[in-house]
C-alpha cells in the first residue's frame, strides 16, 4: 500500500491480515477509559474479539474484579481470562501513600496487600499503587520518605508474595531510589508520567 492510499477493506468474515501469525508485539488493556462500564463478560469477550494478550484490572469499575473477591470466584476470573487468551498482567489500586494522615496512609498498605493476595490468585503479575502528590502544609521531603517508607512496606508484601508492586505518579510526588530500600527495589517498578 502505498502512502496516502484507502486501506483496503475486508468482508467481516475475512481474517485480518497476519492471521495466524505469531505477534512481534502483544497489546494490552487498562480497564481505565475504555472499559470502565463494562462487565467482565464484555471486556474479556472485546479482548478477545480484537486480539489483546494482556488486560489490567483498574479498581472501582464494572468488571468487579476487586479485593472483596470470593476465592471460589477469583479462580474463575482466573480461568476465564485463561479461556479468553488473556493474561492479566496486573491491577491498577487507588492505593497512595502521601497523606499527612498517618492511619490513612495505613490503610492503603492494608488495602495493597488485599491487592497483592487478589494478583496472586488471579494470577496477575503486578499491583500498580500511586503516590500522588504533595500535601501543601508538609515538606517534601518528609512526604517523599513517608512514599517511600510505604512502597518499602508494599515491595516487601510483594515479595513474600513472589509478586512485584508497581508505583505510578501522575502528581508531583516522585520519590527517589535511595528512598526505597535495597532489599525492596527489585520487586517495585516505577513509573511517572
Amino acid at each position: 500500500m502505498r502512502l496516502g492510499a484507502r486501506p483496503e477493506r475486508r468482508r467481516a468474515d475475512q481474517p485480518a491480515a497476519g492471521a495466524g501469525q505469531a505477534r512481534k508485539y502483544k497489546l494490552g488493556l487498562v480497564t481505565y477509559n475504555m472499559a470502565a462500564n463494562l462487565d467482565l463478560s464484555t471486556v474479556l469477550k472485546v479482548c478477545k474479539d480484537v486480539g489483546l494478550a494482556a488486560l489490567e484490572f483498574r479498581t472501582t469499575h464494572k468488571h468487579g474484579v476487586e479485593p472483596a473477591l470470593p476465592r471460589e470466584q477469583r479462580a474463575d476470573v482466573q480461568k476465564r481470562c485463561t479461556d479468553a487468551g488473556l493474561h492479566c498482567w496486573s491491577l491498577g489500586s487507588t492505593c497512595e501513600f502521601h497523606s499527612p494522615d498517618a492511619a490513612v496512609v495505613q490503610k492503603n498498605i492494608d488495602t495493597c496487600r488485599e491487592f497483592i493476595d487478589l494478583a496472586r490468585d488471579i494470577g496477575a503479575k503486578a499491583v500498580k499503587v500511586r503516590p500522588n502528590g504533595l500535601p501543601k502544609n508538609v515538606p517534601a521531603e518528609k512526604t517523599l520518605e513517608q512514599i517511600g517508607t510505604s512502597l518499602n512496606a508494599c515491595g516487601k508484601m510483594a515479595a513474600d508474595a513472589g509478586w512485584r508492586s508497581g508505583a505510578r505518579s501522575t502528581g508531583g510526588a516522585r520519590p527517589s531510589r535511595r528512598t526505597c530500600s535495597r532489599s525492596c527495589r527489585r520487586r517495585i517498578t516505577r513509573r511517572w508520567a
